[in-house]
């Protein structure tokens, strides 16, 4: 749809219903026409937003290297993940209990 289409039936309802009362007119139009997909920026966001491990999965994973507190590394889903006690070559079933940016 064209954005003179979109001004023309907005045109139509404003003619239709007459002063707005504080409507918001894209919500009207999707009441009346139906929803549009989301924006690109939003499709953008929500993807990027369930990237990675969230708080509550369980996966398996082996452990590559100590760090420097003597907390076990191991990757998840190519994230540095900590786990508390075992020792590089032990493979372990862990939750993730905190998800840092």
């Amino acid at each position: 749809m064209s954005n003179s289409d979109e001004e023309k039936m907005l045109q139509r309802l404003r003619e239709k219903l007459g002063l707005p009362k504080k409507i918001d007119e894209r919500a009207e139009l999707e009441r009346v026409f139906g929803a549009r997909d989301a924006a690109p920026e939003q499709k953008l966001q929500e993807s990027l937003r369930k990237k990675g491990p969230q708080v509550g999965d369980v996966a398996v994973i082996t452990i590559k290297r100590l760090a420097f507190n003597g907390m076990g590394i191991g990757q998840l889903e190519s994230i540095d993940t900590f786990v508390d006690g075992p020792v590089p070559g032990d493979t372990v079933k862990v939750r993730v209990t905190e998800v840092e940016p």
